[in-house]
């Protein structure tokens, strides 16, 4: 695990509600599926399912939709997968003579995967559920009650008939409409012939709609089921390639070491620099400390995270370990700090949940605005 994490540099310092300042790392976590770990070019064989009265092109849209996922997945960058092209694909096909009913068996699947250069085939299925309709009521906009005199100003600034300032509140009838959504990708190694990837995954939207709104685009049943999509893929992509998640490092602001007024001065300087986002000072400021003073865990700690966020993970562990030597000096929630950074280092820590189990080391993802899912 230690060698799948690649550091990449980040100075920028994060204050506010902690009480200390952390230096914020990017950390690059593998798949967390180990068998999508090292594959690089897919053909996408099959999607299919079963198609609703409402929705007669779901399987044409399907592969496409699934394919131009996997063909903008974007890691530091760059694509991080070959995507076979369909047109290719279909031209294989037809020189051997496989029928599209024929994809669907394993053997033939590897063998066309093997056939366009791809080290791995996918094949998915979906499922999809009837609409489901509910209505509920909502307040909404009624009569105007009371309105400006439509003098010229009026009609000015509010524009023509625009000069109600007070409406009647009206209980109006809406309706709700909602699909779900399952999507079971498989994934195959055309060299083994093992199954390395397979998993189900639900999505649900929904959709409301009330009388009297006004701009409001109405969404069609074909939507919903391309927005359930769109989540489930935002729900694969950790799974299948390599992610980026921001990591705050907290600093340590003292111990309890007899730490000389003039090296404490500098130590304090150092903190007043990372709090006010000038790392590269504060870390200046640290080493300045460190070379009067080496019996401050707190001074050992905050070097090793200087050297963290440098990707330089050998030498912050080192630090790391002094720190931990000295932690007598230390509070109980800071000698955790220690033990949490030689921990993760050790790649003994799960990145993902560590924020759940410790407010004080917050985790996020770099990329999780959905615009930005498949980057």
């Amino acid at each position: 695990m230690k060698n799948l994490l690649i550091a990449v540099i980040a100075v920028t310092v994060i204050t506010g509600c902690l009480s200390t300042p952390s230096a914020k790392k990017s950390v690059l976590m593998p798949a967390k599926i180990n068998g999508m770990q090292g594959v690089k070019s897919i053909a996408v064989i099959q999607v299919d399912g079963t198609d609703k009265p409402w929705y007669s092109d779901l399987k044409k849209d399907a592969l496409p939709k699934f394919e131009a996922f996997l063909a903008n997945v974007d890691v530091d960058g760059e694509r991080y997968f070959n995507v076979i092209d369909q047109s290719h694909i279909k031209r294989v096909k037809e020189e051997q003579q496989i029928s599209s009913q024929a994809t669907s068996d394993e053997e033939t699947a590897i063998k066309l995967g093997r056939s366009v250069s791809a080290d791995t085939v996918f094949m998915a299925h979906y499922q999809v559920s009837d609409i489901e309709t509910s209505t509920y009521q909502a307040k909404a906009q009624g009569e105007c009650l009371k309105e400006h005199e439509a003098t010229e100003k009026v009609t000015k600034f509010l524009g023509e008939g625009s000069g109600c300032y007070e409406y009647d509140e009206i209980t109006v009838d809406c309706e709700k409409k909602t699909v779900n959504v399952e999507f079971t990708p498989k994934a195959t190694k055309v060299e083994s012939g093992e199954i390395v990837y397979a998993k189900t995954y639900k999505a649900s939207a929904t959709f409301k709609e009330c009388p009297n709104e006004e701009n409001k685009t109405l969404k069609s049943n074909s939507s919903l089921v391309s927005d359930s999509l769109d989540i489930i893929f935002a729900q694969m992509r950790r799974d299948i390639a390599p992610y980026s998640l921001l990591l705050n490092l907290k600093l340590i602001d003292g111990d309890n070491t007899a730490m000389p007024e003039t090296v404490k001065g500098v130590f304090d300087r150092g903190l007043f620099f990372a709090e006010n986002d000038m790392l590269d000072r504060a870390c200046a400021k640290f080493e300045q400390a460190a070379s009067d003073y080496s019996q401050s865990p707190a001074l050992m700690y905050n070097l090793g995270v200087c050297l963290d966020i440098k990707g330089e993970s050998d030498s912050a562990k080192g630090f790391y370990e002094q720190a931990l030597d000295l932690s007598a000096g230390l509070s109980s929630s800071d000698t955790g700090l220690v033990l949490n950074a030689i921990k993760r280092l050790e790649g003994k820590t799960d990145l993902d949940n560590h924020n759940k189990r410790d407010p004080d080391w917050p985790l996020k993802s770099m990329q999780d605005s959905i615009t930005n899912l498949f980057q």
